[in-house]
């Protein structure tokens, strides 16, 4: 099993939309995908018509009350679920000696299972978030083309780079715009990809995930891009951001 983080401190930049659809993505190409919901604020959880309580979380499994096979809802894909009480387990494990490495321990019998692992991570460089990296082969960064998205990069890949201290095999697998408007006459939006590239060089991936309204209607109707809109621009652009991953 490969696994990925999907990270950003910053909020809306399409992290949730990220594992959502390239989880589904990897799925067409016939590969066994679990993903991880890994924010409080349980949004991709809810992309599938989980309720925002429920009794069996990815807390429950950090807390180690359950197992995490005992916790996998399938909702057409594998998905380990979130819940507002989260932080609360948050603050509980990270008392912990050797709470970092929680949940690579914790899903460790499921590596057998399945050929990826995605995990949305929460807007910050938490507890959580380190507990993501330290489990993850890869991890992934969506940029929305604009100032507060870029500032942060090298924050994260810094970040990153001491995590590797615990987990050497832990590698940046891409950059890549998301929300991109290719007509957009906005200078900022081309001048924040083009330092990226100055900056990142090779990780930043080709794939753009342009604006596309059918990635935001998908979830309210508690499905995939795929499901909802095969033939979109959305759909399309995870399809080619898959195709990348499992050349990885």
């Amino acid at each position: 099993m490969k696994t990925f983080s999907v990270v950003n401190q910053k909020g809306g930049v399409g992290k949730t939309t990220t594992v959502l659809n390239l989880g589904a993505a990897l799925g067409k190409k016939g590969r066994k995908v679990l993903i991880i919901d890994l924010d409080s604020q349980a949004n991709l959880s809810r992309s599938f018509g989980i309720g925002k309580t429920i009794d069996k979380h990815i807390g429950t499994v950090l807390a180690r009350e359950h197992q995490a096979k005992d916790v996998i809802i399938n909702k057409g894909i594998d998905i380990i679920p979130s819940s507002l009480e989260l932080l609360k387990y948050e603050k509980l494990i990270s008392s912990e000696e050797t709470y970092q490495f929680i949940l690579e321990e914790t899903i460790k019998p499921l590596q057998k299972l399945y050929d990826y692992c995605l995990i949305d991570c929460p807007p910050s460089l938490s507890t959580l978030t380190v507990n993501a990296l330290v489990a993850s082969d890869f991890y992934l960064i969506p940029l929305q083309p604009e100032f507060y998205s870029y500032d942060g990069l090298r924050t994260i890949t810094d970040f990153a780079q001491k995590l590797t201290k615990l987990n050497p095999k832990l590698q940046l697998a891409g950059i890549f715009p998301t929300k991109y408007n290719p007509n957009a006459r906005k200078r900022l939006n081309h001048d924040v990809i083009e330092h990226t590239k100055e900056l990142f060089q090779e990780k930043v991936l080709s794939v753009y995930i342009r604006d596309n309204v059918s990635l935001a209607e998908s979830p309210l109707n508690q499905t995939d891009v795929f499901t909802y809109a095969p033939e979109s621009n959305g759909a399309k652009d995870y399809m080619q951001l898959a195709n990348l991953i499992v050349k990885l």
